[in-house]
This record gives structure tokens, C-alpha cells and sequence, in this order.
């Protein structure tokens, strides 16, 4: 049995009743829950199930064996985890909110806004084809432009770039460094920040809500360190001097999304990004 096969209308179903609930929520404390663009959540959630369902018949390559709770062994998609643990994510803090009895509306309403960005993320690196678009900086002090100089793209495409088959980076690795690089990193950062204030037994209690793809992060990003220590090493053979930017490699990273650009090497995306996390 598939994983994907059983999320299949169900993940979509909790995550709009968590919604809905919320919006609800909104109109009751006075505020008009249509300001907020809710649309396409349903939508990009089953597109990105649909998809895992496919591949899942297609190819055993990026398939993973998964516990359910009950404890049944299944097959999945491997980057639907990422859909998975973000939906996770959306219900429990739409929930948590709703269950705060100082709650105003504002707070529900950044709150909506920020589960449909978040799912927007997930379905724009699993299912989109990679493209220009000028938005708000993950710092929101300015604009920046996602995936500058992508013409159409997908995550398959990203995955045979030389970059990553050089260091041997899984589909679900290259997913989850791009999603990195989109404003679901506050997901992925916070979590890692406040860890460090909290004992071992509360760490156990409260395991970080993007755990599995906090892992493929880590993974993927210590391959592609890797790979840019030794294109340093090599460029650096018989010199004397220090590696200047001339011996930079390829410009071209498989990894870029909406917090980086094209012109990023993949050193850069890197240690960036491993800044950020250690952060």
C-alpha cells in the first residue's frame, strides 16, 4: 500500500477544516476572513498528493518505507514528507491559536496567511516549473526575484543537474534545500533556535515539526560541502596563494529558489545556508 494512496482527499480535508474553523473564528471576532486568499490550498495540496501517487507507480528509486501511527509499514513518494510535515505544521498551529482564548484577529489572519504560504511553497518546489517572480525578501525589508534566470524547471530537472548528481544528492535532498530557500525557512529555523534553552526531556517532548525534512537539509548540505571542498582543493592545486573568486565553480546550483538566485555557486547555497541553521 502506498502512504499517498491513504493521505489521498484526507490531508486536504483536515487541513480546509482547520481553515475553515479559523476563518470562522475571524468572523466572529469582526474581522472579514475573504481578506485573506485561501484558494488554492486544497488544490495544491491534492496536485502535490497526485503527483507522489504517480511516481510512487512509476519508479522505486525516490520511494521510502514509512511507520504509520498504527504502526503499518508503507511506501511513499520520499518529498511528499515535505507536504506531510507542513500540513502537520498548519493544523497543529491554526489549532493552537484557536484554542488561545486571548486570540484576536489579526493573529488569526497572519496565521492563515502563513499556512497558505507555506503550503504555496511545498507545492511551487514539488509540482511548478521553476520561474521568475519578483516578492517580498525573506527579511521583508525589501524585494527579491525567485529563481532568477530558471526558464520551467522542475524538481526532476534540478535533481539530474551535474551539480547534484556529482555529489549524490537525493531527490528529497534537493526538495528540501529548496524549500530552504523559500519563507518556509522560519519553520526550519526557528524550531533549531529555541532548541537551545531546552532540556533533553523537553527536546523528547517536543521534537522540531519539520524533523524528517530538518534531516534531509542537514544531509544535503553536508554533501554539497563536500562537493565545493573538493572543486576548492582541486582549483587550488599548485598555487600559492589564496583560492580567489576567479576559482569559484559553476554558477549554476540545483538548489535556488526564492531566498537565492542562479548566481549562486553551490559553496555559497552551502555554507549560507548552513549559516542560517547554525544561526
Amino acid at each position: 500500500t502506498t502512504l499517498t494512496a491513504k493521505l489521498k482527499g484526507s490531508l486536504s480535508a483536515r487541513v480546509l477544516e482547520a481553515i475553515g474553523a479559523a476563518s470562522r473564528k475571524m468572523e466572529e471576532l469582526g474581522m472579514d476572513s475573504s481578506t485573506v486568499m485561501l484558494t488554492d490550498v486544497g488544490s495544491q495540496i491534492d496536485a502535490v498528493v497526485a503527483k507522489a501517487e504517480e511516481a510512487a507507480k512509476a519508479e522505486k528509486k525516490h520511494l521510502h518505507a514509512w511507520s504509520t501511527c498504527g504502526g503499518e509499514r508503507v511506501m511513499m513518494w520520499t518529498p511528499a514528507v515535505l507536504l506531510c510535515e507542513v500540513c502537520e505544521y498548519v493544523i497543529a498551529d491554526l489549532q493552537g491559536k484557536m484554542a488561545t482564548a486571548s486570540i484576536e484577529a489579526d493573529e488569526i489572519a497572519a496565521a492563515l496567511k502563513a499556512a497558505a504560504m507555506h503550503i504555496n511553497n511545498v507545492h511551487y518546489v514539488l509540482c511548478a516549473e521553476a520561474g521568475e517572480r519578483r516578492e517580498s525578501s525573506n527579511d521583508g525589508t525589501g524585494h527579491a526575484v525567485r529563481d532568477k534566470g530558471r526558464h520551467g524547471e522542475k524538481l526532476e530537472n534540478f535533481t539530474e543537474m551535474p551539480e547534484a548528481t556529482e555529489c549524490s544528492l537525493l531527490m528529497v535532498e534537493v526538495a528540501s534545500l529548496r524549500l530552504y530557500t523559500t519563507s518556509t525557512y522560519t519553520l526550519i529555523n526557528g524550531p533549531l533556535r529555541s532548541s537551545g534553552s531546552k532540556t533533553v526531556a523537553e527536546l523528547k517532548a517536543s521534537p522540531h515539526p519539520l524533523a524528517v525534512t530538518t534531516h534531509y537539509i542537514t544531509n544535503g548540505l553536508k554533501k554539497m560541502r563536500a562537493l565545493n571542498f573538493r572543486t576548492f582543493t582541486k582549483a587550488s592545486q599548485g598555487k600559492d596563494s589564496i583560492i580567489d573568486e576567479a576559482d569559484a565553480p559553476p554558477a549554476s546550483s540545483p538548489t535556488g529558489a526564492a531566498g537565492a538566485t542562479a548566481s549562486a555557486t553551490a559553496g555559497d547555497m552551502a555554507g549560507g545556508m548552513a549559516g542560517g541553521m547554525a544561526g
